[in-house]
Parts: structure tokens; sequence; C-alpha cells
């Protein structure tokens, strides 16, 4: 809830602090056209666009035009149930890789064990050389990954894809016999 009354008052002071003078850079950015519809090189109220105005708009869950408490509060709630099972999912992917790292389950990875790891993710062959290819498509995977994922959120950024699945792990990675 604090999150969201933030961003809405971090709106208004926004909006209002730089009132008519984001107009230029709204229109400079959009072109006068788009804003000033009837021409008159002026933006009137019914031609302003308010930018969170649609995030708050999103919350009329009865499309009544009108927004109130109860469905800010459902639209917080949901977002609070979203981020918690986003922070699940990187709670269980860090999990995950921390585990594929310690090769020697020990509870501890050492440097050469991370390095170890992601050397055998990008060395999809296991003949324990890194081609031009191998670079090449894993540089490739992780700049994907880092655009984001499918959902639209930043990605993990590591090789792995989005469901988990790591390419090119094939047994130890150099130095472990």
């Amino acid at each position: 809830m604090q999150y969201l009354k933030t961003r809405l008052i971090a709106a208004a002071l926004i909006a209002g602090a730089t009132g008519t003078a984001a107009l230029p850079a709204m229109a400079d950015r959009d072109g006068p056209g788009r804003l000033d519809v009837d021409g008159d090189g002026f933006i009137s109220l019914s031609e302003f666009r308010h930018p969170g105005a649609s995030m708050l708009m999103r919350a009329d869950a009865d499309g009544d035009g009108r927004v109130t408490r109860a469905e800010v509060d459902a639209m917080r709630a949901d977002m609070t149930a979203r981020m918690a099972e986003r922070i699940a999912d990187h709670e269980q992917h860090a999990n995950e890789e921390f585990l594929a790292m310690d090769a020697d389950a020990d509870g501890a990875v050492t440097e050469e064990e991370a390095r170890a790891h992601a050397f055998g993710r990008i060395d999809t062959n296991g003949d324990l050389l890194l081609s031009r290819e191998e670079l090449r498509d894993g540089m490739r995977h992780r700049r994907q990954h880092q655009v984001g994922d499918r959902d639209g959120r930043k990605a993990r950024g590591g090789f792995g894809d989005h469901d988990g699945r790591h390419f090119g792990r094939r047994g130890p990675g150099p130095g472990q016999d």
C-alpha cells in the first residue's frame, strides 16, 4: 500500500511541479500535432493526457470510470501477490544456482566452482574447450535473457532457459575430475 501511495504522490508532485514546463518537452517528444489536437498552438485540458492516469484507471475493476479506495486496495493486493511470487521464483532460482555451483556439496561455493559452473554452461559439446561459436551462442543467450522474460520482467541474467533449465551442463568443469 505504501508503494502505491508513494507512486501516486510522486506522479502528482511531478505533474504539479513541472506544470506547463513539461508541455514543451512532451510536445517535442511526441510532436505538437499529437498533443495539440485542434492545432491552436495550445494544449487544452481535454487534449492533455496525464501519464499516471492510465495506471490509476487500471484499478477500475467495475469499469464505471471511477476508482474507489477498495479498487485501489485490490490492485495493490494483486501487485503485492505478484511481487511475492516473483521474489519466491527468484529465491528458488538462486538456491538452484547455488546448489549447481557447489560441486563438492560442502555448502560453500569457491571462485573455482563458480567459474567451472559458468564454463560448463557455455561448453555445449562438453569438450572442456570453448569455441567461438559456443562463446557467441552463450553471449547471445545471455543478452536475450537480460532484455526480459516472457512476462516482460527483467530476467535473471544467467545463461539458463526461462524454465530454469541450462544448456551445456555436462559433467565436471575444468580442473574437476
